[in-house]
C-alpha cells in the first residue's frame, strides 16, 4: 500500500494507525506552570488574573477530550481482556480434555473418590462434634467432590458405593440449628443414594430424642442392605420397631451393639435369621444375650466396664458352661456350634482411680 492510500485503519477501534492522540497545547507552557507553583507556595495574588482565567476556560474542553479518549481506550482494553479470557478458557478446556484423569474408567474413579471420606464419615468417635455430625448429613465430602465438574457430579450421585457408609449420632441433633425435618431428609437422601449396595451403619440411638423412633424406622427400611452395623441402642426398648427387621437381614455379617442388656433380652430373636452373620460383639452390662444363629458364628466378643468386682458376677454367669469350638451355652439355653473360632471376654473393672483389665 502506497502513502497516497493513507494510513491503515485499526481493526479494533477503527481509527487510523498513524493517528496519535495530540497532547493539550497548554501543557507545553512550562513558564506558566512554574508561575502557578510559585503562587501556590505563597499567599499573594497575581497582578494580572486574566491568564489564569483564560487557562481554566481553555483547559476544560481539553479535559473533556482526555476523558473521551480514556473512555475509548478502556472500551478497547475491555474488549481485549474479554477476548483474552475467552482464549484462556478455551486453552483450559482443551487441557482438561487431555487430562489423564479423564481416561480413568468410572469404577477406578469411584475407588479414588472413596478414599476422600474423612474418619468422621466412617465412624462415631469420642471426639466428634456437632460440625462432624452436620458434615455427615451431607455428606460434605461428597458434596464437594460433586462440585468439581458435571461428570464428577454424575459419578458421585450415581455410585451407590460412595453412599454405602451411613453414620448418625442423635446426641448432636438437639444442638443443631437445622430442623429435625432437614436432618431427616438428608439422612433419607443418603440412604436412598446407596441403592441396594451393602450398608455399613454406625448409629448412636441411645439418646432419648424425639426423632429417635423415626430415625430407627428409616434405618430399618434398609435392613436388607445391612452388612456391618454398630449400634448404640437399647434393644429391649426398641424391640417392637426392630421386629420389622427379623428375617430381612440377608447381608448382615458383623453385629456390634453398645448398650446394657437385661434378662429380657434373652428372648429377642431379631438376629436369629441372618444367613451371613459370623461376627458378634456386645459391649455393656449384659444379663441376657439375644437369640443368635450360633452354629454359623465364628467370633463372639463381650466387653464390660464394671465399677466393682462384684459387678462381674452377672457376665461371668454367662460363662457357666465353657465356650469352645464345639459348643456354647450362654445363660441357661444350650446352643451347639461347630464354627465358633474365637470367644473374647473383656472386662475393665474400675477400682479406685485405676483400671484393671482381665481377659
Amino acid at each position: 500500500m502506497s502513502l497516497a492510500d493513507g494510513p491503515s485503519l485499526c481493526k479494533i477501534c477503527g481509527k487510523a494507525r498513524a493517528t496519535a492522540f495530540p497532547p493539550a497545547p497548554l501543557l507545553s507552557d512550562l513558564l506558566q506552570l512554574a508561575e502557578i507553583h510559585s503562587l501556590l507556595r505563597s499567599n499573594s495574588l497575581p497582578t494580572n488574573l486574566s491568564p489564569f482565567q483564560n487557562l481554566i476556560v481553555n483547559a476544560l474542553p481539553e479535559l473533556a477530550r482526555y476523558d473521551a479518549e480514556i473512555a475509548r481506550i478502556k472500551e478497547v482494553l475491555g474488549g481485549l481482556v474479554s477476548q483474552r479470557d475467552a482464549l484462556a478458557a478455551r486453552i483450559t478446556g482443551c487441557r482438561s480434555i487431555l487430562a489423564p484423569i479423564r481416561r480413568l474408567p468410572p469404577e477406578l474413579l469411584v475407588e479414588i473418590l472413596d478414599f476422600c471420606a474423612p474418619p468422621s464419615a466412617l465412624q462415631l468417635g469420642p471426639t466428634d462434634t456437632l460440625v462432624d455430625e452436620l458434615d455427615r448429613r451431607g455428606p460434605r465430602h461428597l458434596l464437594r467432590l460433586s462440585q468439581v465438574c458435571s461428570y464428577w457430579r454424575v459419578v458421585v450421585k450415581s455410585s451407590a458405593r460412595l453412599w454405602s457408609c451411613v453414620v448418625v449420632d442423635l446426641d448432636f441433633w438437639e444442638e443443631s440449628l437445622m430442623s429435625s425435618g432437614m436432618l431427616m431428609n438428608s439422612l433419607d437422601s443418603a440412604l436412598n443414594n446407596g441403592g441396594n449396595y451393602p450398608l455399613a451403619l454406625r448409629a448412636g440411638l441411645d439418646r432419648d430424642h424425639p426423632e429417635r423412633r423415626r430415625v430407627l424406622e428409616l434405618l430399618i427400611k434398609h435392613a436388607h442392605r445391612w452388612r456391618d452395623i454398630h449400634l448404640w441402642i437399647n434393644l429391649e426398648r426398641e424391640r417392637d420397631i426392630l421386629a420389622v427387621a427379623k428375617g430381612n437381614l440377608p447381608l448382615l455379617e458383623n453385629l456390634h451393639v453398645d448398650y446394657s442388656l437385661g434378662p429380657g433380652a434373652a428372648d429377642l430373636d431379631i438376629f436369629e435369621v441372618a444367613p451371613r452373620l459370623t461376627k458378634v460383639m456386645f459391649r455393656g452390662d449384659v444379663s441376657g444375650i439375644p437369640i443368635l444363629p450360633w452354629p454359623q458364628l465364628k467370633s463372639f466378643s463381650y466387653a464390660l466396664e464394671a465399677d466393682w468386682l462384684t459387678d462381674l458376677t452377672g457376665p461371668l454367669s454367662l460363662m457357666s458352661s465353657p465356650f469352645s469350638r464345639h459348643g456354647i451355652s450362654p445363660g441357661s439355653t444350650h446352643r451347639r456350634t461347630r464354627a465358633l473360632d474365637s470367644f473374647t471376654f473383656n472386662c475393665v473393672a474400675r477400682i479406685d482411680p485405676r483400671h484393671r483389665a482381665c481377659r
